[in-house]
């Protein structure tokens, strides 16, 4: 390949195709360079004209469902010119990150790859789920079987998703950004305890630096009531479950399936749930608030570090509970007058499977519906909007809705995306994600 390379004439050394990238970085503006067409592509290979189909850089996956046109892949040799042309121009994430910036890209790029492999994984899934229904065995071996290729999975999704973050941070130039990061404009005016003036170690000039002793009292007080609220969960996890068992019991006594007892407990579970998830969000931005970092990428992943592991707890401990402590506490009938019998466990007479699919089923479906509710609902119910529909104004009116200045003041009326929205949609992949697995 070295005939593919560049000579310097000075020193007689080959660059590769990453020195010349660097290089070129360097001196030009390379974006201006590309959109003014003075260069053809983001690849020095690719103005070479020796280069030929053989050694065409191609960096998309190997599985046919994750992304083959977001690769560098799309450009192929133009034998007539003696040059490359690239078949398309910036692909639909490159134009989401010019417009929006590098963090709203990743996400729908994380959640475009998110979607496409869940594609087969859900196909076997209703394959699986359709044999169970059809044989009523709902703990039938299969289930082992689908596990095992859940896990491997996953382990696929997850490291092909950090070749594709390397290779999108390469890509949009985010590679050393915290390295150079500036200091929060609350870090430095909100309080003087945490923002002490001082010499930098490695400049020799003043600037703010991080409170150390200040820093450590106030991440451990975090904690603390992070903890507190953790156990709060626990404790009424293990209520829910209690009320459950004498739910089993009553239902039995008056003839009613004591199955019901289960889906009683799966609707409270969900409520926990719910109200613990909205009551933290509040708690979690105080506390991180209350901390004060330095930089936004410090106060962002403090932020992702509270959410995660306190959703990860409170939606997934019922499921815990389910599957390892259920099946070993037994449900006592004390009210008659005979000796106290055990009537079953507190999985019932399905055992614990089918009370954990039921459960997963429930809080899924509820969880999930409550979310889109309030993403795509409640925001359009305005008291504009109200008298609109009561007015029949969507679908008596044949005018034009609005003009180009009425558009333009709408669209500014709405929410931003900020980082608070982008978590929120993280996190929420982020469960059902775990959900799936």
């Amino acid at each position: 390949m070295r005939d593919f390379y560049v000579k310097d004439d000075k020193t007689g050394h080959f660059l590769s195709e990453i020195q010349q990238i660097w290089l070129i970085e360097n001196i030009f503006n390379f974006d201006r360079m590309v959109g003014h067409k003075k260069i053809e592509s983001y690849f020095a290979l690719h103005q070479d004209i020796q280069v030929t189909e053989t050694y065409k850089l191609e960096f998309g996956s190997a599985f046919w469902f994750e992304a083959g046109d977001y690769s560098y892949g799309s450009y192929q040799t133009d034998t007539d010119k003696k040059a490359t042309r690239p078949l398309s121009g910036p692909d639909i994430f490159d134009r989401i990150r010019e417009y929006y910036g590098e963090q709203v890209a990743l996400y729908f790029r994380f959640v475009t790859h998110l979607a496409k492999w869940c594609i087969p994984l859900g196909f076997l899934a209703l394959l699986c789920q359709g044999y169970i229904i059809y044989t009523l065995q709902i703990e039938s071996p299969l289930i082992a079987v689908y596990a095992a290729v859940v896990v491997l999975w996953a382990n696929l999704f997850t490291e092909i998703w950090k070749r594709i973050e390397a290779e999108l941070a390469y890509r949009w130039g985010m590679e050393g950004f915290e390295s150079s990061e500036e200091d929060r404009f609350q870090f430095i005016n909100k309080s003087t305890t945490d923002a002490v003036l001082a010499r930098d170690p490695v400049n020799g000039n003043m600037r703010y630096q991080v409170n150390t002793t200040s820093k450590t009292l106030k991440q451990l007080l975090s904690t603390v009531i992070i903890v507190l609220i953790m156990a709060c969960v626990v404790t009424t996890t293990i209520s829910i479950y209690s009320l459950k068992s004498y739910l089993q019991i009553q239902f039995q006594n008056i003839g009613i399936p004591s199955q019901f007892s289960a889906t009683c407990a799966s609707v409270l579970n969900t409520v926990q749930i719910m109200a613990f998830k909205y009551l933290y969000n509040f708690v979690a931005a105080a506390l991180n608030d209350f901390e004060n970092h330095q930089t936004q990428t410090e106060f962002e992943d403090s932020m992702i570090s509270k959410l995660t592991v306190f959703s990860f707890f409170n939606s997934y401990i019922s499921f815990f509970y389910i599957a390892f402590v259920a099946g070993t506490i037994a449900v006592v009938d004390t009210s008659s007058d005979d000796v106290a019998t055990t009537a079953a466990n507190q999985c019932g007479l399905t055992g614990c499977m089918a009370m954990l699919s039921e459960n997963l089923l429930i809080v899924l479906l509820t969880s999930l519906s409550a979310d889109k509710i309030t993403e795509f609902v409640v925001p359009f119910l305005t008291l504009d909007s109200i008298s609109t529909i009561l007015s029949c104004g969507c679908f008596c009116s044949k005018e034009k809705k609005e003009t180009r200045k009425e558009d333009i003041v709408e669209n500014f009326r709405r929410s931003e995306y900020d980082f608070s929205g982008r978590l929120a949609d993280y996190t929420t992949l982020f469960v059902l994600f775990g959900f799936a697995i």
